[in-house]
């Protein structure tokens, strides 16, 4: 309920009903008009074509959450627009509808010459459509949250689903094997070919659409946007116990944007860091955003019910409070997610107002999904690392985050805030909240688009003062992501298996995600053996003379194959992170062969990796987030060779802010920064 402004009135209908239900709805919007003058509470037919439900026909097809002004709510069966801005002829309708009805509420209580005149010159100009501004309808700000709206499924439902899932996983590796062992040694020969070419294929379509992002980079860069600051931005930014100064580089590329004066920055902190820590944060945060609307700080308490540790549960928690106590309508806000250590590139939230503007002639759902390139001190990083994320990043913006699959977005991602409302904010349940709000914006939506953006953010690859340290952290960010797209399978699945979303998710992970990490090296390593002592025949002659010839064949072509999608790989990761200025950024050509040795033994340790962890999600399920599969978070700090750098060093960005003073010795990861350099300069 919208408690300033007015009152509400809803009715809304499931995207998917019986013929009979449906039927029974449509006589029901059929009979409304004959009705209309009976009522009490505001009510707007409205065909919304868009948006319209297939079973029901009629004059009143969908109807959703808005609110209502109070100088209407005094009529009748006054106004309800939830789309007033969304169509042309919508207004038109509404002025129509309010008059019409004024004129037969008006004969069916006898109205006449005895009322009041101030009434009907009230009741006039309202029906003429001369609303004054304060009675302007606005959208409820959240009706239900996500915790509400999408629970997790119980524990026997959730672990036989992974289960399940994880057997799949096996068939799947398994199905060479199992069809010769069947259909004959020819029948698993063909399919362990098909699996070959599917693979290479799915390279190539990562490494032409990764081509295709390099080329539109290129051309923002050159083509530059005019600013027009006309919309709205909330970004969220949720913290733990980051220094300070790992933070500056990030909000001053927010506060240094053209768009600064019209963003509203949601800062979410931990509670359990402790009082005195986040008051010199807050301090420290609002002090550099010092050119942005407002900053809005809010300390996620400790042990919520249905909260575990993680961005998720602080994201929830800051958004919520946030829509509670924000007074001016945020319908037409852009909504934008970025971790703390983020830096936006210059001219990343033009683009996004360019996509708002053009988002409005239509508004169809999307979620927009910038470059993440792994280029803040990526110089500095062991190659383990640095391969890991420029792989994750490379098939997220090769594969996942292109229209046609539109699967999910990884990390940072923006939308039109009505959606993201409308989706009931992010879940505090689930680890992966990245992928769970992607599904929450398909399941409130008939369909869905993920569209990369041309501008990109940098963050950090896993770093570590030994190499030790940066295979364990660089195995811990692998598995809290593999556990999350594990664990929202089961929440996906099982609320609502017949949209097109649940299936797009589950089949994605299952022939993209988990098949290059899982299926794949144990697929790999029954087929050395199983060709190699003759189980499986592969349809070529010349490979079934000998064992010792197969054998031989599948040691080198693995190892070619490899070597070559390694130096593509390296070659187009190279070319992408050259976008964003920087020496600090760029990759010298020994980083790009330790990058190339590096890959096969990343490839094993990640597969047993994660092995273990979908052991234990089998194991424990959700409850285990709260143990063993808990990621627990690290202090953010940098690389040995950053440490004991002066404080005075670290000079401002060109931000016009008075400086923050913090009185404790840290180490930068966030920024390469050389003496009277200004590292993210165009």
């Amino acid at each position: 309920m919208d408690r300033s402004n007015g009152v509400r009135s809803a009715l809304g209908f499931p995207k998917k009903l019986k013929a009979s239900t449906g039927a029974s709805i449509t006589a029901m919007c059929n009979a409304m008009p004959g009705i209309i003058t009976q009522l009490d509470t505001p009510v707007l037919m409205c065909c919304d074509p868009d948006d319209s439900i297939a079973p029901i026909q009629g004059p009143l097809q969908f109807m959703e959450l808005a609110t209502c002004p109070r100088e209407l709510f005094k009529i009748p069966g006054g106004l309800h627009a939830p789309h007033l801005n969304k169509f042309k002829d919508v207004s038109s309708t509404c002025r129509r509808f309010l008059s019409l009805h004024l004129c037969r509420k008006s004969e069916a209580l006898g109205q006449g010459a005895d009322a009041g005149s101030d009434e009907t010159t009230k009741d006039s100009s309202i029906a003429r459509g001369n609303f004054a501004p304060s009675t302007a309808p606005q959208r409820l700000k959240l009706e239900r949250t996500a915790f509400e709206r999408f629970p997790l499924p119980g524990r026997f439902n959730e672990v036989l689903v992974i289960l399940v899932y994880f057997a799949t996983l096996l068939v799947i590796a398994s199905s060479p094997t199992l069809l010769a062992a069947t259909r004959g040694p020819e029948a698993g020969g063909w399919v362990l070919l098909a699996f070959f070419l599917y693979l290479h294929g799915v390279a190539l379509v990562v490494v032409l659409n990764y081509t295709r992002a390099i080329l539109k980079a290129r051309r923002s860069r050159q083509n530059v946007q005019v600013p027009l600051r006309a919309v709205p931005f909330g970004i969220l930014i949720p913290m733990y116990n980051e220094d300070i100064e790992i933070l500056r580089a990030g909000l001053e590329s927010i506060n240094d944007q053209p768009q600064a004066p019209n963003v509203t920055v949601i800062i979410g902190l931990e509670a359990r860091v402790g009082e005195e820590d986040n008051a010199k944060r807050e301090e420290a945060v609002r002090g550099i955003l010092c050119n942005v609307k407002a900053v809005h700080v809010f300390r996620h308490p400790e042990n919520l019910p249905g909260h575990i540790k993680g961005c998720g549960s602080n994201q929830a928690w800051a958004m919520s409070q946030f829509l509670q106590t924000i007074e001016e309508d945020i319908s037409e806000w852009v909504f934008m997610k970025v971790d703390a250590q983020v830096v936006m590139q210059p001219g990343l939230l033009t683009e996004l107002e360019h996509r708002m503007l053009a988002w409005k002639s239509h508004r169809r759902p999307v979620v927009w999904q910038p470059m993440v390139l792994h280029t803040i001190n990526n110089s500095r990083a062991y190659a383990v690392g640095s391969l890991f994320a420029q792989t994750v990043e490379f098939f997220v913006i090769g594969m996942f985050a292109q229209p046609l699959i539109s699967s999910f977005v990884f990390g940072q991602y923006a939308m039109p805030m009505d959606l993201y409302v409308r989706a009931g904010t992010h879940h505090p349940s689930i680890m992966a909240e990245d992928q769970a709000i992607t599904i929450q914006c398909s399941w409130t939506n008939r369909s869905l688009t993920v569209q990369p953006l041309n501008h990109s953010v940098a963050k950090a690859p896993p770093l570590g003062d030994s190499l030790r340290e940066a295979i364990d952290e660089t195995l811990a960010q692998d598995t809290r992501f593999f556990v999350g797209s594990v664990l929202i399978l089961p929440w996906n699945l099982l609320h609502n298996p017949s949209t097109l979303s649940c299936c797009n998710f589950v089949l994605t992970s299952l022939f993209l995600r988990h098949f290059t990490t899982v299926v794949m090296p144990i697929m790999a390593f029954q087929s050395m053996f199983t060709v190699g002592f003759g189980y499986v025949r592969l349809p070529a002659e010349r490979l079934e003379e000998a064992v010792n010839g197969i054998f031989a064949v599948f040691s080198l072509a693995g190892p070619c194959v490899t070597l070559l999608m390694a130096f593509t790989f390296a070659v187009l990761q190279s070319s992408m992170i050259a976008q964003w200025p920087g020496r600090g950024s760029q990759l010298s050509f020994k980083a790009i062969v330790n990058q190339i040795l590096w890959g096969p033994a990343l490839q094993l340790l990640v597969f047993l990796a994660e092995v273990r962890a979908f052991l234990l999600c089998i194991r424990y399920g959700s409850a285990g987030q709260t143990g063993p599969l808990q990621y627990r978070a690290r202090k953010k700090v940098g690389t040995a060779s950053m440490k004991g750098m002066p404080m005075e060093r670290l000079e401002p960005t060109g931000s016009a802010c008075k400086p923050v003073t913090v009185t404790c010795e840290v180490s930068c990861e966030a920024v390469d920064i050389e003496p009277g350099e200004q590292p993210f300069s165009v």
